[in-house]
């Protein structure tokens, strides 16, 4: 049975709907999010909730926004822990707009565009364990190139080998990277990947932490440069 707080919540939410003449949706999807409220105090404190970076907006509205077929739950570790979890599917809009930032930045800074595509073909190879992947081997033999490793690069304090292209002129290496700077952005973000966020709340409940971000679009990103993208 509802308290009287729920009861006089649930009234107030009915009165006003009425009053402004609102859909029936309306009136059901306001009796949802006060019910929603009082049953996830958690997940509330994480959707009201911003981070420090971007205070001028909540957590559920950013992700809301940005991601399709958004859903939240909670739930306990066994070590007594309560999760935030957010799942949803990364949107047309969201992976369009990655892309043309990424483009801007590039057009900018033309050794951005070397230097992003250097790193994410060592990617490939450090991923596959090989440098004949299907996309690069392919690439290879269409522009008559092969790659060349350059070892003890440090890259975010992380020791990696690098690899780079060489091909018979400057203009087909030039052709490879954008040829493989465009497959793999199509992969970057893609449209429909789903994504999982997980918060951790305080014990007493007075705030959470970020604790996890996953998906196969966002291999090799940090945290921040994510949640970023999201705010654009």
């Amino acid at each position: 049975m509802a308290n009287s707080t729920t009861t006089k919540m649930v009234t107030a939410l009915l009165i006003a709907s009425l009053s402004s003449q609102a859909s029936a949706q309306s009136i059901l999807d306001a009796i949802t999010d006060s019910f929603s409220a009082q049953l996830n105090p958690a997940t509330e404190l994480v959707k009201t909730g911003a981070f420090d970076e971007y205070p001028q907006n909540t957590i559920g509205n950013a992700f809301e926004y940005a991601f399709d077929d958004a859903t939240w739950q909670n739930f306990s570790t066994d070590r007594g822990e309560v999760i935030v979890q957010f799942d949803g599917k990364i949107s047309e809009q969201l992976h369009t707009s990655v892309i043309d930032g990424l483009n801007q930045q590039f057009k900018t800074n033309p050794m951005s565009f070397i230097r992003y595509s250097t790193y994410m073909i060592s990617k490939v190879v450090e991923q596959e364990g090989r440098v004949d992947s299907t996309i690069l081997a392919t690439l290879d033999s269409l522009y008559g190139c092969k790659l060349i490793p350059v070892p003890q690069n440090k890259l975010n304090g992380k020791t990696m080998t690098l690899y780079s292209t060489r091909c018979a002129n400057s203009e087909s290496d030039n052709k490879y990277l954008a040829e493989f700077t465009r497959i793999y952005m199509n992969r970057f973000w893609a449209p429909g990947a789903p994504v999982s966020v997980q918060w951790t709340v305080h014990a007493d409940g007075s705030g959470f932490d970020l604790s996890f971000m996953g998906s196969d679009s966002w291999e090799n990103l940090d945290y921040t440069t994510i949640i970023s993208e999201i705010y654009k």
